[in-house]
């Protein structure tokens, strides 16, 4: 759309949805993804850093309880308590809260899950931004050029006038593949959300149902030879 708009845009009249307008809300979308899925990124990091740092907190405590017993015993008294078991027992805290060398992790996470909230809010903002703009340039584009016009085309659009059925799949091109493997490529259709591929082998009296895809593409195997 923003191509089309700076190829066209003069030409159609376009004054608000202009191509370096709508290239400004992409590139700021497309910056506002970026910086979620960074976010994303580190707070996995935080999180599995949080769960080693709990791992390594167990084993830490299990150890000291184990080196404390020969001199505390073997049973809970207020002499634990000054060892950091306040609860009236000897088991390993069940609560990461409660493992106090995880208490940085913890706050990684935390740090990390807010920021990461923060990039998809400003994410979905900004595609939401881009969103309008563009049915904003529709809009636009219906005033400014007539049902017919093919430049509607080339914005990405279907015109007004074009039937509902999809246009009809055209430029077929056939690639061998490896032995059995026919490699097909071809035009998108207008207004088509899926292709149903039919072949019909030498054997075959009809064509026969081989693939359906939603690319304008397909791969067939097990053909037989030539």
């Amino acid at each position: 759309m923003a191509d089309a708009a700076n190829t066209y845009g003069a030409a159609a009249g376009l004054l608000q949805n202009t191509g370096s307008a709508i290239r400004a809300d992409l590139t700021a979308a497309q910056a506002a993804e970026s910086a979620f899925q960074a976010e994303r990124t580190n707070k996995s990091a935080k999180s599995a850093a949080q769960q080693n740092a709990d791992s390594n907190a167990k084993s830490f405590t299990a150890a000291t309880k184990k080196i404390l017993s020969f001199t505390l015993g073997n049973a809970w008294s207020t002499e634990w308590a000054a060892a950091g078991w306040n609860n009236p027992t000897l088991a390993i805290p069940a609560s990461i809260l409660e493992r106090l060398a995880t208490l940085p992790a913890i706050a990684g996470v935390n740090t990390a899950n807010v920021a990461s909230g923060q990039a998809k809010a400003n994410r979905d903002a900004a595609v939401e931004k881009l969103r309008q703009r563009m049915i904003g340039l529709v809009r636009e584009l219906n005033q400014l050029l007539e049902a017919d016009d093919a430049r509607l085309y080339a914005f990405g659009l279907n015109r007004p006038e074009d039937p509902e059925t999809p246009a009809i799949a055209a430029g077929l091109v056939s690639t061998t593949g490896a032995p059995g493997i026919l490699l097909l490529d071809w035009a998108n259709a207008r207004r088509a959300e899926r292709y149903k591929v039919e072949i019909k082998k030498p054997a075959d009296t009809d064509f026969i149902e081989a693939a359906q895809v939603s690319d304008s593409e397909a791969t067939l195997t097990g053909l037989p030879t030539g």
